[in-house]
C-alpha cells in the first residue's frame, strides 16, 4: 500500500509542484495589493475603490487560495496507468483491487487533510493582515471547497477504471461537468430573477425602465447584485452551516465509497491475474 501511494504521489508531483507555485504567486499578489491599498497607488483611489479592491484580494486569499490548492493536489493516475501500460504489469503483483483503488483514495485523504490545514493557517493569516475577523463559519466553507474538488477528481477516477478509455471517460466526465454547470446557471438564474422580482423588475424591460424602477427604491443594479449576495447567497450558506451541515459528511461519504465501488468493479472487469 506505502509503495502504491508514493507512486501516486511520484506521478502527480509536476501538477503539485505547479499549484504550489501558483497558489504562492497568489497569495504574493494578495498580500501586495493589501500593502498597496494601505501605503500605495490603490490607496490614492479613494476610500470607496481602496476597499472594494481590498475586500476582493481577501477573499481571493482566503477562498481562491484554497481553491487552486485544493484543485491540484488530489491525484488520479487511473488514465496515465493506462496510458503507460502499468495495468497490465499491476496483475504480476500481489496486490488486490481494493488496495490499488485504496491508494488513491487514502493518497487524497491525507493530502485533504493537509491542504486543509494549511487553508486554515492561511485564512487566519489573511483575517490578520487585512484586520478581518475570522469568521466560524471558514472552518466549514474551507473544506466545503475541498470536499467538491475530493468528488469531482474520483468521480473522474471512478470513470477511467470502469470505462478503461482515457477519450471515453473523459467526454463522460465533461458531459457531466457541463450538465452541473448549466444546471447550476439555470438554477441561479432564476433565483436571481425571482429576487430582483420583489422591487418591481420584470423581464423585458429597457436599461432605463430598470434604472427607474430601482432608484426610485434608492437602489442600482449593482447595489441589488450586492444585497442578491449578501442576503441570499450568505443567508443560505449561512443556513446550512447552522442547521444542515451534516449533509456534508454523508454526500462525500456516500459519493466517495460508491466511486471506490465503481472502480475497483472497472479494475475486476478484465480479471486474470498472474
Amino acid at each position: 500500500m506505502k509503495g502504491l501511494m508514493l507512486k501516486e504521489l511520484y506521478l502527480s508531483r509536476k501538477l503539485r509542484i505547479i499549484g504550489a507555485a501558483v497558489w504562492f504567486i497568489v497569495i504574493l499578489l494578495c498580500v501586495l495589493v493589501r500593502l498597496s491599498a494601505l501605503y500605495g497607488n490603490i490607496a490614492l483611489l479613494g476610500e470607496g475603490s481602496a476597499e472594494n479592491v481590498d475586500n476582493v484580494a481577501w477573499r481571493v486569499m482566503v477562498f481562491g487560495g484554497a481553491l487552486i490548492l485544493y484543485s491540484v493536489q488530489f491525484t488520479n493516475s487511473a488514465s496515465s496507468d493506462e496510458k503507460s501500460g502499468f495495468r497490465v504489469f499491476e496483475h504480476t503483483l500481489p496486490v488486490s483491487e481494493e488496495k490499488v483503488v485504496g491508494a488513491v483514495y487514502l493518497t487524497n485523504l491525507c493530502a485533504f487533510v493537509i491542504v486543509t490545514a494549511v487553508n486554515y493557517i492561511t485564512a487566519l493569516s489573511a483575517c490578520l493582515l487585512f484586520d478581518r475577523s475570522f469568521d466560524p463559519m471558514f472552518l466549514v466553507c474551507i473544506p466545503g471547497i475541498g470536499c467538491a474538488a475530493y468528488m469531482f477528481v474520483h468521480f473522474k477516477a471512478a470513470m477511467n477504471y470502469y470505462i478503461r478509455n482515457p477519450k471515453k471517460s473523459q467526454t463522460v466526465f465533461t458531459l457531466f461537468c457541463m450538465g452541473l454547470y448549466f444546471g447550476g446557471f439555470f438554477g441561479f438564474t432564476r433565483w436571481f430573477t425571482s429576487y430582483t422580482e420583489r422591487f418591481g423588475v420584470q423581464a423585458g424591460m429597457s436599461e432605463a425602465e430598470l434604472d427607474a424602477v430601482l432608484e426610485a427604491q434608492g437602489l442600482t443594479q449593482d447595489r441589488i447584485m450586492i444585497n442578491f449576495f449578501k442576503e441570499e447567497i450568505m443567508g443560505a450558506v449561512n443556513w446550512f452551516g447552522h442547521n444542515a451541515w451534516w449533509l456534508v459528511p454523508v454526500i462525500v461519504g456516500g459519493m466517495t465509497a460508491l466511486c471506490y465501488f465503481i472502480s475497483v468493479k472497472g479494475l475486476k472487469r478484465r480479471g486474470g491475474r498472474c
